[in-house]
């Protein structure tokens, strides 16, 4: 009797630990089953010089999927993929769910040959055959979609050591990728760009300790009219690292996206922002002043967005109608529901809508249709190349006759001398940002300058 209970407690143990490994949705392995295989391939590739490659399989556009036609939709795609891939993969290599939206591939390489070129290639062949598979639409049963996958590759060397150091070398292919746009393969090659990786991850890394510590300022340039009074107040981040000094804004934002931390991020900019907005205003007994806020294009597809934009506005004390909100051409291209439902929302809660970067992309002008903003920046690009560009001064001519007849308000970026501020007043530009008003500076130090 005893021997028979120990016999079921094992086999108890054996089926809780075999569950613990497997993913409840796709029945593929999980995430930390798929963590030590690597562990293991690594191993057998330093003990027995064979070669293994990792693929990351990507859907393209999942989460505008998820938001069109619900979760359970969702769920049924993420089925399908993994039967997909199920019957793609080849005997004996590993497959596993990694993430929400993510799949993972472990290719045995032993036999192929010794040349990373021919290992390269032959990996770079089994990708495309895996993008390939997606172009017929996926059934559902009751429907079908059209559904496409992007593939990350990087093809180990012997030497290879653990699995975060792998992931962390991954994490550039599915990005190159994902920049090359959807249904693409990416081969990350190691000896160009595993470097770059690495600094990229440690870069993230620190970030987070930043975020954890409250080291991360908020810097605020005036945007001004042509008499010098302030009109509004951008923030703009800043961090300072404690070994490399200052990192630029839009590095460690970039950072923050590829690791998927920018919603924290974003959040802790605009608290930030809202603290520093506060004290400049009360300091300089500005009570209209307005302030500017940069939305990136993930936050404005995070469908809280504006519940926690709206709660930290309620805590600082400032009402939203105070606040502007520049979006970026990128974030209207690839809006989705939830990026819909945000911009309704601000302007049903009074922010003012700011399309920034104006005249930089192809479809500059539809967009203004589509978002609807208050207020359009002019790239600074157009700005700093009047007076030596005659079709720039065309370009800045024919946007100031847009925004006049559509009664849009307009601001100049990059105003850095007299001669620039007067072509923008002769062309009707009323609002100007640039270091010939003032550069950015802390909160302290801008109540200073203008005391």
């Amino acid at each position: 009797m005893l021997l028979r209970q120990d016999r079921q407690q094992q086999q108890l143990r054996a089926s809780a630990q075999a569950l613990s490994q497997r993913d409840p949705l796709t029945g593929l392995p999980n995430r930390p089953h798929f963590l030590q295989e690597i562990d293991r391939a690594a191993e057998r590739a330093r003990r027995s010089r064979r070669p293994f490659a990792v693929l990351f399989v990507d859907i393209d556009q999942f989460r505008s999927l998820n938001d069109t036609y619900g979760h359970a939709t969702g769920d049924r795609v993420l089925i399908a993929v993994a039967e997909r891939l199920r019957h793609t993969v080849r005997l004996g290599d590993g497959l596993a769910r990694y993430g929400d939206d993510e799949f993972a591939v472990l290719m045995d390489l032993a036999g192929i040959g010794d040349g990373e070129e021919l290992l390269r290639a032959h990996a770079h062949q089994f990708a495309s055959r895996l993008v390939a598979q997606f172009r017929p639409a996926l059934d559902l049963g009751d429907t079908s979609l059209d559904v496409g996958v992007s593939v990350g590759v990087s093809v180990m060397r012997p030497e290879a050591t653990d699995a975060a150091s792998i992931l962390r070398q991954l994490d550039g292919a599915i990005r190159q990728a994902k920049a090359q746009r959807h249904g693409r393969v990416a081969v990350f090659d190691l000896t160009a760009s595993g470097d770059a990786s690495l600094d990229d991850y440690q870069l993230f890394s620190d970030l987070k300790e930043a975020m954890r510590q409250g080291t991360l300022t908020m810097a605020f340039q005036p945007l001004v009219r042509g008499d010098g009074q302030w009109w509004s107040l951008e923030a703009l981040a800043r961090w300072q690292h404690p070994t490399r000094g200052f990192v630029p804004p839009d590095r460690f934002i970039a950072v923050a996206e590829r690791y998927r931390l920018m919603g924290e991020l974003g959040d802790q900019i605009f608290s930030l922002s809202l603290q520093g907005f506060q004290a400049i205003r009360q300091a300089l007994r500005l009570p209209g002043l307005r302030l500017s806020a940069n939305i990136s294009p993930s936050q404005l597809s995070d469908p809280e967005l504006h519940q926690r934009l709206a709660a930290m506005l309620a805590e600082a004390g400032v009402p939203p109608q105070l606040i502007t909100l520049e979006i970026t051409e990128v974030s209207i291209l690839e809006r989705n529901t939830a990026t819909e439902a945000n911009l309704e929302q601000f302007r049903r809660q009074g922010y003012r809508l700011a399309l920034d970067d104006f005249g930089t992309g192809y479809s500059s002008l539809s967009l203004l249709s589509t978002l609807r903003p208050d207020e359009i920046k002019i790239d600074k690009s157009f700005v700093m190349a009047l007076g030596s560009d005659a079709m720039a001064e065309q370009i800045v001519a024919v946007i100031s006759s847009m925004a006049r007849h559509m009664d849009l308000q307009l601001v100049a970026e990059g105003v850095e001398d007299a001669a620039t501020l007067g072509a923008l007043q002769q062309l009707g530009i009323p609002l100007f940002q640039g270091y010939h008003f003032q550069r950015p500076l802390l909160p302290e130090a801008l109540i200073a300058a203008a005391a």
